[in-house]
């Protein structure tokens, strides 16, 4: 393991100020809330990243695999305000498609990072359908679209 050879490594936790400036955009840390890696009774999903991103006057929310619980936790904690992008959670299974946090997060694009046919029910019929309503633009599918690049 990388920890067994001397490589520093860290396990970033939410923070109300902000993480990182790169390249002239800020990251800001939601999730995982500090210590959840040490929970016994946590499910996987709970310690996922939830990382937003802003550049200027642009924004994009990343939900990594984050679970409905870890996205309650979120929205609880922060203010969600509207997002330029949202990064769909969990390929868009129907836990992580926390429905009261897309709708804060009233993105004008989602974009669902998936391959058809690789997990059963993702994605999600209902998620899709939660995402659709709630997204001003367009709903855009790596499974259907192929590499998706904004500019």
């Amino acid at each position: 393991m990388a920890k067994d050879t001397g490589t520093r490594y860290f396990t970033p936790s939410c923070s109300a100020s902000k993480y990182r400036n790169i390249g002239g955009g800020s990251f800001w840390i939601f999730n995982p809330i500090a210590n959840i890696n040490n929970y016994d009774d946590r499910e996987l999903h709970d310690a996922s990243l939830v990382v937003l991103f802003e550049k200027g006057a642009n924004s994009i929310l990343f939900c990594g695999d984050a679970s409905d619980w870890a996205l309650d936790c979120v929205r609880n904690q922060f203010e969600i305000a509207k997002v330029h992008i949202l990064h769909a959670s969990h390929h868009a299974s129907i836990n992580g498609a926390n429905l009261e946090f897309i709708q804060e997060a009233a993105p004008n694009n989602t974009i669902i990072s998936t391959a058809s046919g690789v997990y059963e029910n993702v994605p999600h019929r209902i998620a899709l359908r939660r995402y659709r309503e709630n997204t001003e633009r367009d709903v855009i599918r790596t499974d259907t679209n192929g590499t998706i690049v904004f500019s």
